[in-house]
C-alpha cells in the first residue's frame, strides 16, 4: 500500500436507527428529511475529506424469518428505507468533490434505465457517481416488482457479465466528441460519433444509443463486494473498488491477495482496483467513554437474537427459526424448514465473514453479530481510533477502509472532529481534493 489511503461511508438511507441509544446532544436520525442527509455530507466532505458515501438498498420488507413482516417492521430493520437514488442527487448539490455510490441491482434494473440513471447524474453531479453492482433480489424484492428470479447462484454472475458490458457499450454509445453545437451548420451532434449496438447478447438484447451524451467520467466508478468464489472473479473482471467485510486482519490479507491473484490471472493489473476493508469505529473523548457508547448500543432493545435472526434470515433469503440456536449452523436444513441446504442458492462468503479460525460459530454468536451489524471494530478515543486505523492498513496492506454504519450525526461528526485531525497529523488521508471526478479523486494515490 501507499503511504495513504482511502475513506468511504457504508450505510443505508433508512429508518434503522430511529431511537438511537447513544445519539445524545446530536439529535435523532431525521432519515425522511433531506436537509440532515445532505448537512452530513458536507461535515464528510469539508471536515473529513470522504473519497465517497456509498448506499445499499433494497425493494421490499422482509417477511423471511417466521414468515412474517412484524419483526422488521417492529425494529425499522433493512427495507425499511427510501430509494437512494433522488437523495444521492440532493446531497450532491450541497457538496462539490464527495462522490456518491448507489446500489443498483442486475437483477431488478432493465440496463438501459440504469445505465441512463446513472449517467444522468454522473453529469448532474460533476462526475462524482460510482455504481455498486448487486447481482440477486431477494424473492419478496421480486414480487414487489413483478419479476421472477428462478436462476442459480452462479448464474446471477452469468448475466451480470453480459448486464455490466452492456451498460459500458451504452455509456461509451456517445464519442467524447461527438456532440459539435455548430451555430454556423445547425448541428448539434454528428450521428457518425453516435453507435448502435449491432446485436443482442444471450441475455439482452438492446440496441442504444443512450439519450444523453457522454457524461463527465464516461463511465461511473464500478463498485463490488461479492464474496463467493464467483463473485470474487466478477469483482476481479469488472471492479475499480472492492468493498469487502472481513473479520480479522489474516482475512483480509488473504482476501487482498486473492483478489490481485484473480486479477492477474486474467491479465488486469493488480492496482487498477482499490480493495477497500470494512471498519466500524466507535469513538469517545476517552477510552472509558467509547466504551459506554458500545454498551449503550449494545443494551439497546433492537440488539437481540431474534432481531440478529431477522436480519440474516433477510439477507439470505432462508427462515433460520427452525435451528438451534445454541448450536454451530448446519448446512443441512432441519426439520420444518424450507427444502435444500440453508446455503443453497446463496453466496457462502455470507458465512464464511462469521467463521472464526475456520471454525463455524453458534448461530446465537452470528445472531448477536448480526443485530450489532458487526464488523472490525476499532475502539477508544480519537487518537486511539486513528492508531488502530493506521496500524490495521499497514497490516493488511490495501487501499482504503469503509467505516460500516449509519450517518447520524453523532457518528459523522464525532469521527470528522475527533478521529481525522489525528489521521491527518500523521499524513495518512488525504488533505485536499482533486480538481475532478471521483475516478480522479480515487486514482490521486
Amino acid at each position: 500500500m501507499t503511504d495513504k489511503f482511502h475513506l468511504a461511508w457504508f450505510t443505508w438511507q433508512g429508518a434503522r436507527d430511529w431511537e438511537d441509544p447513544g445519539r445524545g446532544a446530536y439529535g435523532a436520525m431525521e432519515w425522511t428529511k433531506p436537509k440532515q442527509w445532505q448537512a452530513m455530507a458536507k461535515v464528510l466532505e469539508q471536515r473529513a475529506l470522504f473519497d465517497m458515501i456509498i448506499f445499499a438498498d433494497e425493494n421490499a420488507i422482509f417477511d423471511t424469518y417466521k414468515d412474517s413482516i412484524e419483526i422488521y417492521l417492529k425494529y425499522a430493520l433493512e427495507g425499511m428505507q427510501h430509494d437512494p437514488v433522488p437523495l444521492m442527487a440532493m446531497m450532491a448539490m450541497h457538496t462539490r468533490h464527495i462522490g456518491f455510490v448507489s446500489t443498483l441491482n442486475t437483477s431488478v434494473y432493465p440496463p438501459y434505465l440504469l445505465a441512463r440513471t446513472i449517467s444522468t447524474l454522473d453529469h448532474l453531479t460533476g462526475g462524482r457517481m460510482g455504481w455498486n453492482v448487486v447481482t440477486g433480489a431477494k424473492k419478496r424484492s421480486a414480487q414487489n416488482l413483478g419479476l421472477s428470479l428462478d436462476v442459480g447462484h452462479d448464474n446471477r454472475y452469468d448475466i451480470a457479465d453480459e448486464y455490466v458490458e452492456l451498460c459500458c457499450e451504452l455509456w461509451e454509445s456517445w464519442a467524447e466528441d461527438a456532440v459539435t453545437m455548430d451555430g454556423t451548420t445547425g448541428r448539434f451532434a454528428d450521428a457518425a460519433r453516435v453507435s448502435m449496438r449491432k446485436s443482442g447478447g444471450r441475455y439482452f438484447d438492446t440496441a442504444g444509443p443512450l439519450t444523453l451524451p457522454r457524461s463527465p467520467q464516461g463511465r461511473p466508478v464500478i463498485v463490488q463486494a461479492g464474496g463467493s468464489d464467483r463473485g470474487r472473479m466478477f469483482a476481479a473482471t469488472h471492479a475499480e473498488v472492492i468493498i469487502t467485510h472481513q473479520n480479522t486482519p489474516a482475512d483480509m490479507r488473504a482476501f487482498r491477495q486473492d483478489i490481485r491473484d484473480r486479477m492477474a490471472s486474467i491479465g488486469r493489473d493488480p492496482d487498477s482496483a482499490k480493495v477497500f476493508f470494512t471498519i466500524k469505529p466507535i469513538v469517545g473523548k476517552s477510552r472509558d467513554d467509547a466504551a459506554a457508547v458500545r454498551q449503550a448500543i449494545i443494551n439497546s432493545p433492537a440488539i437481540s437474537v431474534d432481531v440478529g435472526l431477522a436480519q440474516w434470515s433477510g439477507r439470505i433469503g432462508k427462515d433460520l427459526s427452525p435451528f438451534d440456536i445454541d448450536e454451530p449452523l448446519p448446512t443441512a436444513a432441519p426439520a420444518g424448514a424450507k427444502k435444500g441446504s440453508v446455503t443453497e442458492g446463496y453466496s457462502e462468503g455470507h458465512f464464511r465473514q462469521h467463521y472464526r479460525d475456520g471454525k463455524a460459530p453458534l448461530l446465537r454468536e452470528i445472531a448477536m453479530q448480526e443485530a450489532i451489524k458487526e464488523t472490525y471494530t476499532v475502539q477508544g478515543d480519537g487518537k486511539a481510533v486513528a492508531e488502530q486505523m493506521i496500524d490495521l492498513m499497514r497490516e493488511v496492506g490495501g487501499d482504503g477502509l469503509a467505516i460500516r454504519g449509519s450517518m447520524l450525526p453523532r457518528n459523522v461528526i464525532t469521527f470528522a472532529d475527533e478521529v481525522m485531525p489525528e489521521l491527518q497529523r500523521r499524513g495518512v488521508v488525504r488533505e485536499s481534493y482533486v480538481d475532478g471526478t471521483l475516478r480522479d479523486n480515487l486514482k490521486a494515490f
